[in-house]
């Protein structure tokens, strides 16, 4: 079956590639200009509105990666509500496409976005052409794990888990492993998916750390110790050697 890619989706391709090569770290201006009025108020209200931001927001400051995120959030909006027209004409996004896009919104904190395209291409086969890359995936589920966001981590898991199978067990150890406080329906189905052995191992090296970390305060007790038996030695050496001061008699 061939699919074909049209020009809007190049240009989305070029910009997503972009974003991949400008990590947004950093906060952008996005703040009206008020020394012009007319049209280009009425282009600005409609980039504002395209980016999700309320009017209440014109004149804040925006970070980029947030702006970023409403971007591609929008733009898989868009391919959602044009599923029968896409499936009907055969275009569909390329799987590294769809990779790159939930690499951006890692990086961006956009999880809400990332999970709402994973939903996408999971329920509708048509969304994307090949496999979204374990790599790419795997970044949102690092995300994920580090906001706490455990049930997006676990649809990474599905996913990944359904089309590259030997890359799942590297996402579910990173759940296990996350500190993070964990349901008893989401261990029991890391449990049934990966075995015990995923919370074993982690409580191993838990009990390991602990065990190194209360060997070095013993260590240090003990170096305290000797320092301070050391010192006493030195002191009884230094008595016994020094002559004892006599006070000199006064004069009558």
């Amino acid at each position: 079956m061939h699919f074909l890619i049209n020009s809007s989706d190049r240009l989305l391709a070029a910009l997503v590639s972009t974003m991949t090569h400008y990590v947004p770290d950093v906060s952008d201006v996005a703040q009206p200009d008020r020394s012009h009025k007319g049209k280009r108020d009425g282009q600005r209200e409609e980039q504002q509105r395209l980016l999700g931001l309320s009017s209440e927001r014109l004149g804040q400051r925006v970070p980029l990666s947030e702006q970023l995120a409403r971007i591609l959030g929008y733009v898989i909006t868009s391919m959602e509500e044009s599923l029968d027209e896409r499936a009907r004409t055969k275009n569909s996004w390329p799987a590294p496409l769809a990779g790159q896009m939930l690499s951006v919104l890692a990086t961006c904190g956009g999880l809400k976005e990332g999970r709402h395209l994973l939903e996408l291409v999971s329920k509708h086969a048509t969304v994307v052409v090949g496999e979204i890359p374990a790599d790419d995936v795997h970044k949102l589920c690092s995300a994920a794990v580090k906001q706490g966001d455990i049930s997006t981590a676990m649809m990474c898991v599905s996913y990944v888990r359904t089309h590259d199978p030997a890359s799942a067990p590297a996402l579910a150890a990173e759940i296990a492993s996350s500190g993070q406080p964990l349901e008893p329906a989401v261990r029991a189905r890391l449990s049934v998916l990966f075995g015990n052995d995923i919370f074993a191992k982690q409580s191993s090296e838990n009990k390991g750390s602990e065990a190194m970390s209360e060997s070095s305060s013993s260590s240090d007790d003990s170096d305290s110790d000797s320092s301070s038996s050391d010192d006493e030695t030195s002191n009884a050496k230094k008595a016994s050697i020094e002559p004892a001061i006599e006070p000199k008699p006064r004069n009558s």
